[in-house]
């Protein structure tokens, strides 16, 4: 007779226990296989060509401002093909490349020819270039280059500009900075304007050191703008010869934002808002604000005493469907130039299709 085995009950948490140490030592010992597996190494790419650089970023140092510096870049052909490379691509103007090797045997060495203008730029410098190949692996390489460009004769501002919002009847004159960043000593010869209008005078701050140009001009002015060259000749080998322009801008008094209202049917009746602000040295006022678009209010809010404006325009909501006009709004100003504001409003009409032929 045999006797049968006693039963035994497992609660539902040793049960899942149970579970978890078999599922843990599958997994070890899957793990373990794995491990043990012979890594499958990554076949070279072969019959290709294969570019190398001795390096991928160039520090170019510290570079004087307007000059030209030329830097020869090597790499090596490491592949068992000729390496052609196909074209450099640059991202400013300022970087070129006027001649590479264009095939590189097996082994052998090419020479990149790179330029950079630094041109009247100042600080810290970053650029790269993009050289495309045809190694399969790696078809373009960027060539980073760095540096810092300085001013050995420090021009600020580099132009002198004098802004007017009317023909003035009295002088304008505005300032240049001339500061010598070099450590020998510098002098500078009385300045030149190519254009009578334009009166420059040179003071000395510091000797050899910083100097002060003060650039004028006398009315009467034409109504175009006018521009002219001050030129300074100094002791410098490096920039023999100081070009400043100086320019008159005739600016508006008023700028008026937008300067039109093109509305839409569905628009309409929407509240606008435009914005009016003085450029004026003299404090402004603007009264007698209307639009003569019928059911139409318009309301004005001075936001900065004498200088920023807004107006508010209500319109009815049927404007657009009235027959096409365009309506206008106005306004008085005290601007000498600019006594009065014409804002015209103009609706975008929908297109009339013909009617469906039966």
């Amino acid at each position: 007779m045999v006797t049968p085995m006693p039963m035994t009950t497992h609660s539902p948490l040793t049960f899942f226990a149970s579970m978890g140490r078999c599922a843990f030592i599958c997994c070890l010992l899957g793990g373990t296989a794995l491990l043990a597996q012979p890594a499958v190494e990554k076949k070279p790419i072969t019959n290709a060509a294969s570019i190398r650089f001795e390096q991928t970023t160039h520090d170019l140092g510290r570079i004087a401002a307007g000059s030209l510096v030329k830097r020869e870049i090597v790499f090596t052909n490491d592949g068992d093909t000729d390496l052609t490379i196909r074209d450099i691509s640059h991202t400013c103007s300022c970087t070129t490349t006027p001649e590479w090797t264009r095939v590189t045997p097996p082994k052998g060495k090419g020479r990149i020819m790179l330029e950079f203008q630094a041109m009247a730029m100042s600080g810290e410098m970053q650029k790269t270039i993009a050289v495309h190949s045809n190694d399969p692996a790696k078809p373009v390489i960027a060539i980073a280059l760095k540096g810092l460009v300085w001013q050995p004769l420090e021009i600020t501002p580099g132009v002198a500009v004098m802004k007017t919002t009317a023909l003035p009847s009295q002088e304008l004159s505005t300032v240049v900075r001339i500061i010598n960043h070099t450590e020998q000593p510098i002098s500078l010869k009385e300045p030149a304007s190519d254009n009578n209008h334009f009166l420059p005078r040179l003071e000395t701050i510091t000797a050899g050191k910083e100097f002060r140009l003060t650039v004028s001009a006398k009315p009467p002015f034409p109504a175009c703008m006018l521009s002219a060259n001050i030129t300074i000749a100094t002791s410098s080998a490096e920039r023999p010869v100081l070009t400043i322009p100086a320019v008159i801008l005739h600016m508006p008094e008023l700028v008026v934002h937008p300067p039109q209202l093109f509305l839409s049917a569905h628009t309409a009746d929407a509240p606008h808002l435009i914005s009016i602000r003085s450029q004026s040295p003299q404090p402004v006022a603007i009264t007698h604000v209307s639009c003569d678009a019928p059911g139409s209010s318009v309301t004005i809010r001075e936001i900065t005493a004498g200088k920023d404006f807004e107006l508010s325009v209500q319109l009815p909501k049927d404007l657009g469907s009235l027959p096409p006009k365009t309506y206008t709004i106005t306004a008085k100003t005290t601007a000498s130039g600019q006594p009065t504001i014409s804002i015209p409003i103009s609706f975008a009409r929908a297109p009339a299709f013909p009617p469906p032929s039966p």
